[in-house]
């Protein structure tokens, strides 16, 4: 679950040694879960590394594409949503 920190946490430690090669998040395409996924395993990624994050469209397309995130996306208007 991307949106709860502490699971994110476990499953990192649970993948492996906590240091990665490589992340690529092809998760929930929200800002949040985005960033929530971010903040939590590129302290892992081993200097060198690659954190790749893929569908970075946050709020720019409109309803179909905000997967929930449609609250976030009209009461920030006007803030850039890609990182």
């Amino acid at each position: 679950d991307q949106k709860d920190f502490e699971k994110l946490r476990e499953a990192a430690t649970d993948a492996g040694a906590g240091q990665f090669d490589m992340v690529l998040d092809d998760g929930l395409h929200s800002t949040l879960t985005m960033f929530n996924t971010f903040v939590v395993l590129w302290p892992r990624v081993r200097p060198g590394g690659y954190y790749i994050a893929e569908d970075l469209h946050g709020c720019m397309y409109g309803p179909e594409w905000l997967h929930g995130n449609k609250d976030w996306c009209d009461q920030n208007e006007g803030v850039p949503t890609m990182f």
